[in-house]
């Protein structure tokens, strides 16, 4: 369904055409309903799949005195409306396998307010920054974590609070230098079969 259709927030597709003249095919599948597969364009579905290994479900333990890196992308973020979402994501390589073990999705609230409107209540980045920290007590502690990555945007508040805390957080720049090497090491590692990630979502973050 489309956006228009089923949420109490959008009352219909031309409240939404500045977003379709300035990205048409983002548009299409943030507000339409017409869903694409974004890593394709680098990834085949039949190379993710590999990746999966069913029976390891997510690490929240250290057991083995691993060192992890963990990485947090805020989304749904735009100059025109707030933050709705973020992902954290964990991992840890083995000598040339390189393993993602745990994926933590944070998303926003409707909420409905006197006369019928609506609000969304954005998430709160200080409650990824909570998790974040309890994550690294439950990964063995600072010294268990060799990298706390954000993503460059609006990331500099929580970049600095971890840093002030000890933390080896750093707030990354997306040039396309540093895409186009971070997509190729993910290209050949994944079609090399060196990356692998759980595949019983206990938590239900992946439906």
């Amino acid at each position: 369904f489309a956006s228009w259709e089923v949420s109490p927030l959008i009352r219909n597709r031309e409240g939404l055409e500045g977003e379709f003249r300035s990205n048409p095919n983002g548009a299409e599948m943030e507000f339409g309903g017409h869903f694409g597969n974004p890593s394709a364009a680098f990834l085949s579905e039949e190379v993710i799949g590999r990746a999966i290994v069913p029976g390891r479900s997510i690490i929240r333990a250290n057991r083995d005195r691993t060192k992890f890196i963990i990485a947090v992308d805020p989304g749904g973020k735009a100059k025109k409306k707030k933050g709705d979402t973020y992902v954290v994501a964990w991992g840890h390589c083995e000598t040339l396998i390189c393993w993602i073990d745990g994926l933590q999705g944070f998303d926003g609230q409707i909420v409905t307010l006197e006369g019928g409107r609506h609000e969304i209540i954005p998430v709160n980045p200080n409650d990824v920054l909570d998790f974040i920290l309890q994550l690294v007590r439950d990964l063995g502690g600072r010294g268990h974590v060799m990298e706390i990555a954000y993503d460059q945007f609006d990331s500099t508040a929580p970049v600095a609070t971890l840093q002030s805390l000890g933390f080896p957080a750093i707030e990354t720049t997306f040039t396309n230098a540093y895409k186009n090497e971070m997509y190729g090491d993910m290209l050949q590692k994944l079609t090399q079969g060196l990356v692998k990630i759980y595949g019983e979502d206990l938590d239900g973050f992946v439906d």
